[in-house]
């Protein structure tokens, strides 16, 4: 669940004189499902098996569209011309990864190995997450016999004083981890990590994560802010458990993670890795740093739906894409003028030098409607996403198009 601020605090001007800090948000950020599946027939896997080859003939990834059921929204891929892992396909998506075995019944090995993206978790919720990963599966032919969790990420996001977040934070940690490691970017602290089996953790700067990595702006409306608010930072606390841990910890299934989180979590930061004021004195004199005892506490399960961050999330692609675009037309705009003499002060007609421009790569490319088509439709694979009508009523007609459908037509809902 997101932690809200309460009505009467502008969290834009940062922290009040005295407070340590403020959860923003707690959740899971990550989930691998190990999924059993019982097959009636091997037509989805022929399917499948022509794309992956077309994809090897084409050096490219070819788009696939599960048609979900009506009224709820279909799931895009692309299918990747290689397996993984010795699964035979790899199916990626903007909602999840599949790593898919070519076995008909459950075997000692997982038929399926189920990614699930932070996007899907933190816009629709886990609960609606694992049910899709059900929903998707079940189109395509198969019968879900049992899913076990492989991996699950747990985190809190912190808003702290700049002034708390140095490199000395790593004098102060009590860990049952055999190693760590401080983590710095042109001189500047990004974080640590703790640890690198069955059980680890990381401490970083998640605003600074986002702006130079992962670019989920979408998480500023997770947290209720415009922006990091001047001289503070906002702190990931996340702990990555494996299967051996989740199953020390009794989490077989989906509904074991649902009822033990808040268990889970008290393990991970009150007995694996602590910050104390003095970890040198006995561990029963031990005081957490007052931060700390805000992460201790602010653990408040699986989040909430957050339906808006699609738009966010489509939004950022949409700007990203952009400044691309514009870089790349400027280039061929550029090519024009190399021979041309111009002032500074000279400013150029941008919509006339970037029609130009386009023409010119349109006149070049030498792909006819035929080939963009299918390169429009790969994207789209790449960047689809489920819409709000995630979970049933009336499907728009994007979600409901089923060409290059996954699955033979009987195994359609």
């Amino acid at each position: 669940m997101t932690n809200s601020p309460p009505a009467n605090v502008n969290l834009s001007g940062g922290l009040a004189p005295g407070e340590s800090g403020r959860v923003l948000a707690s959740g899971i950020d990550s989930l691998t499902l190990a999924v059993e599946l019982q097959w009636a027939d091997d037509q989805a896997f022929r399917r499948l098996a022509e794309l992956k080859e077309e994809a090897k003939k084409q050096v490219e990834d070819e788009p696939i569209t599960v048609a979900v059921g009506e009224g709820t929204a279909a799931a895009r891929f692309v299918v990747k011309p290689h397996g993984s892992n010795g699964y035979e396909w790899l199916l990626v998506g903007k909602e999840m990864a599949i790593k898919l075995g070519s076995w008909l019944e459950a075997k000692q090995r997982p038929s399926a190995m189920v990614d699930l993206r932070a996007e899907l978790l933190w816009t629709h919720g886990p609960d609606a997450a694992v049910e899709r990963v059900r929903q998707v599966l079940g189109a395509m032919g198969a019968k879900v016999e049992r899913m076990k969790p492989s991996r699950l990420d747990l985190c809190v996001d912190v808003l702290l004083p700049g002034a708390t977040w140095t490199a000395q934070l790593d004098q102060h940690f009590v860990t049952r981890a055999r190693g760590t490691d401080t983590h710095r970017k042109n001189g500047d602290l990004s974080g640590f990590s703790i640890g690198k089996g069955a059980a680890s953790a990381r401490i970083y700067d998640k605003a600074r994560e986002i702006r130079e990595k992962s670019h989920k702006d979408w998480m500023f409306d997770v947290w209720k802010l415009p922006a990091v608010p001047e001289g503070h930072r906002v702190v990931r606390v996340e702990f990555q458990l494996r299967r051996d841990m989740l199953r020390e910890g009794k989490l077989q299934t989906w509904e074991d993670v649902r009822e033990r989180l808040p268990r889970a979590w008290a393990y991970c930061c009150r007995r694996w890795l602590r910050l104390v004021v003095n970890p040198k004195v006995h561990h029963t004199q031990q005081e957490p740093l007052p931060w700390w005892l805000l992460v201790e506490e602010g653990f408040a399960g699986a989040q909430q739906a957050e339906p808006l961050i699609r738009e966010k999330a489509i939004n950022t692609d949409r700007r990203r894409l952009a400044a691309q675009s514009i870089g790349t037309l400027s280039s061929i705009a550029a090519l024009d003028l190399i021979d041309e003499q111009r002032t500074e002060e000279t400013t150029l007609d941008r919509t006339s030098f970037l029609r130009s421009a386009l023409a010119k790569a349109q006149a070049h490319a030498s792909i006819d409607d035929e080939e963009f088509t299918r390169r429009v439709d790969r994207k789209r694979a790449k960047y689809g996403r489920a819409g709000p009508r995630f979970r049933g009523g009336k499907a728009t007609a994007d979600d409901a198009e089923v060409e290059s459908a996954a699955v033979p037509e009987k195994h359609r809902s």
